[in-house]
């Protein structure tokens, strides 16, 4: 008899499986973006913090610049993150079950974030 745990560990092991499998195919600076805009923490969006500055701005929406305003919000990318991928939070994209990690890995370059996270 299966209990609602028993799913819980099943439905985890197999999330587990397929990340492990979509990072397989990506090499070492693809997985450590991956993981920084996974925890929402990277360089780009938190630098200013070591430096003791003020908090980066998207120059287009005058807003804090974070992963989430990045990956989702921000309308100067919305035709290029359509063209990879749709969604309406960061959990559907970092979570990589919608979305694989190769599309997110292909936005971050042609929004020219690749080398700033």
């Amino acid at each position: 008899m299966a209990t609602g745990l028993d799913d819980t560990w099943d439905m985890a092991t197999h999330h587990t499986t397929c990340l492990a499998r979509q990072q397989s195919l990506l090499t070492s600076r693809p997985i450590v973006i991956i993981n920084r805009l996974r925890i929402g923490h990277t360089r780009l969006t938190h630098s200013y913090l070591l430096a003791g500055g003020d908090q980066p701005e998207c120059v287009t929406c005058q807003c804090p610049l974070t992963v989430k305003h990045i990956l989702i919000k921000c309308t100067d990318f919305r035709d290029i993150r359509n063209k990879y991928f749709v969604a309406s939070t960061v959990k559907d994209v970092t979570v990589f079950e919608q979305v694989s990690m190769r599309n997110v890995i292909n936005f971050i370059k042609e929004t020219h974030f690749y080398n700033l996270l």
